[in-house]
């Protein structure tokens, strides 16, 4: 809100996945989850959003299938239930964005950094500085 994060987390996945475009579909599905709770609560609390959120991911694949409704070959072994996210995209309450891998704020959470990338990704959390 306002150039910084309001809601982030990381955890270990329920389910296994087949791929890693699966894994980052449960997550992505994850993130809408959260997103469908917080933007009404913040439109409670006076701060009504009117753009779609954007969600970021940087697996092109699982961008892919969350932005087409189809169900494909590589695609119908997906629990229903994650297929979530594909229905706040076509509400257009969610924009999901490809993001660059490097580029990826959230690997703060999940993976070593150096230093240098480690301050940038703080300070863009706490919503300093912008890539």
């Amino acid at each position: 809100m306002n150039g910084a994060v309001i809601a982030w987390g990381a955890q270990r996945q329920q389910t296994t996945s087949l791929s890693s475009s699966e894994a980052e579909y449960v997550a992505m599905s994850y993130a809408a989850r959260t997103i469908a709770y917080v933007v009404p609560l913040l439109a409670d609390m006076g701060s009504a959003q009117n753009l779609p959120t954007r969600l970021y991911g940087d697996n092109t694949s699982a961008l892919q299938i969350a932005k087409n409704p189809v169900c494909g070959q590589r695609s119908r072994h997906i629990n229903l239930r994650y297929h979530f996210i594909r229905e706040k995209i076509l509400a257009k309450e969610i924009v999901a964005v490809y993001c660059p891998t490097e580029n990826m704020v959230a690997d703060i959470f999940t993976k070593p950094l150096d230093k240098i990338k480690f301050r940038l990704f703080r300070d863009m959390l706490m919503g300093g500085a912008t890539a």
